[in-house]
């Protein structure tokens, strides 16, 4: 499907644990990092020689990066927890931060449905 708009194809990605089995996983390494979340969107992702680094927005107020291995327990290494705020002044403009935005609005939508 393409984008009707150029800003359609940034649309946020929301992990769905109850759909995908490494989405839950995901989630399940998130909530012992930062607890107080309920909503996840993936902001980024890497997969570099020996780990995956991750990029997770946790509601609309704190982002979570970690890198899983792929050999071992695959439990996170190399954790940072930070405010929006920073990860935002961090990523400065462009896809990154249109991504970032639009999920910051998506979890807002959701937390205020709820």
């Amino acid at each position: 499907m393409s984008p009707n708009r150029l800003t359609d194809k940034y649309q946020p990605h929301r992990l769905e644990p109850t759909v995908y089995e490494g989405h839950a996983k995901l989630v399940v390494h998130t909530q012992r990092l930062c607890p107080s979340g309920s909503i996840y969107h993936l902001l980024d992702w890497i997969p570099e020689q020996s780990e995956k680094m991750y990029w997770i927005l946790v509601d609309d107020h704190s982002v979570v990066k970690f890198e899983i291995p792929y050999e071992g327990p695959g439990l996170p290494e190399e954790v940072q927890v930070g405010t929006l705020r920073e990860y935002r002044y961090h990523i400065g403009q462009g896809k990154r931060r249109i991504r970032l935005d639009r999920a910051v609005e998506d979890a807002r939508q959701l937390s205020g449905a709820a």
